[in-house]
């Protein structure tokens, strides 16, 4: 959900049914150990390496 280009933290964060963004934030950090916007740009970074190696 956080890799999807149309949803920011904040709209995540309502969606699954948290009532602010920085309650949202502190619980994602504390469970995964990456802030959700942090976290969201690393797995991109990680599917894009492996998409690449799929591709070969």
């Amino acid at each position: 959900m956080l890799m999807g280009a149309s949803k920011n933290v904040t709209a995540v964060g309502y969606a699954v049914g948290y009532d602010s963004p920085s309650q949202f934030s502190r619980e994602y950090k504390r469970l995964f150990g990456y802030p959700p916007g942090e976290d969201g740009k690393r797995l991109a970074k990680i599917l894009s390496t492996v998409s690449h190696f799929e591709q070969d």
